[in-house]
């Protein structure tokens, strides 16, 4: 979709409308809103073509999940600045900033990353009617946007890169592997047939001492995939280890609760037995089994 809304918005630019445009070359004021639109859908393009290299593309998965994430919270966040915007609206709109609810909204939206124009606000050339109300709000905004709900942001997007990170190498040669099938798709056949390698031997201990071909070869997210591998069946390892002994430490605690079971039906039995031969006896120790 991206794809082609970016090939339409480029044809509608180059293409003649009027003959002052075939004559001059100069474009209709929608052709060049158009044309702004295509550069810009273009390069997003390319960062998702980017996406499917092994070495680059990891980041931008990190892009898109943060960004799918802020998008989950962007209702939240929204609420948030149609809030604090239609109250500067109603107290501050003899300012040009908040004159209108549009101005509002795009000034709310600045002064929650940081740029507050405090004196331009407060100190400016237009008065504050309201001053009580407005102090009060615009520390409320201070606390609530640019500190909790930034740092809130933060958070998310810090939890995010936290766990593509813990599946980088995975998630990098799933790339590898869909680029490839991609190229497939468009190759003609006969050209993937004298290209098909039918038989590849690899020395993975060996170097190489040209780094494009490492890259190119994607020798680093190899190198990565084997660690992990490794890190994960050691860590089956221990896990299987673990479970066994958590498993031979339950037998041996039942045959103990048996044995102390056991004991005290003798011991039970044994009091019986002195008590019906008509022995004084007490019991010293009490020993209790749980």
């Amino acid at each position: 979709m991206l794809e082609w809304t970016c090939y339409v918005c480029a044809l509608l630019l180059v293409w003649d409308f009027d003959q002052c445009s075939r004559a001059t070359g100069i474009r209709l004021v929608w052709q060049w809103k158009v044309g702004a639109v295509a550069v810009f859908l273009a390069w997003m393009n390319l960062l998702l073509f980017i996406r499917k290299f092994p070495v680059f593309g990891i980041y931008v998965v990190m892009f898109t999940d943060v960004l799918s994430t802020f998008t989950k919270f962007f209702l939240v966040f929204f609420l948030f600045i149609t809030a604090f915007a239609i109250t500067f609206f109603v107290l501050l709109q003899n300012q040009v900033a908040f004159s209108t609810v549009g101005k509002s909204l795009l000034k709310t939206s600045v002064m929650m990353i940081g740029e507050m124009d405090y004196g331009s606000i407060f100190d400016g050339e237009e008065s504050v009617h309201f001053p009580g109300v407005t102090y009060t709000l615009f520390v409320a905004f201070l606390i609530l946007m640019s500190i909790i709900i930034m740092n809130l942001l933060v958070g998310l997007a810090v939890d995010d890169i936290k766990s593509v990170q813990d599946q980088a190498s995975l998630k990098r040669l799933a790339m590898t592997v869909q680029l490839v099938l991609d190229v497939e798709s468009i190759v003609p056949d006969f050209i993937l047939r004298k290209l098909t390698m039918r038989n590849m031997t690899v020395y993975p201990n060996q170097r190489r001492k040209n780094f494009i071909a490492k890259l190119w070869r994607g020798d680093f997210a190899m190198k990565e995939v084997a660690e992990k591998l490794i890190q994960d069946a050691e860590k089956v390892g221990a896990d299987q280890a673990q479970e066994t002994t958590i498993a031979q430490l339950r037998g041996v605690k039942q045959e103990v609760r048996l044995m102390a079971t056991q004991l005290q039906t003798v011991r039970a039995m044994t009091e019986a037995l002195i008590r019906k031969s008509g022995i004084d006896w007490e019991a010293e120790d009490q020993y209790h089994f749980d």
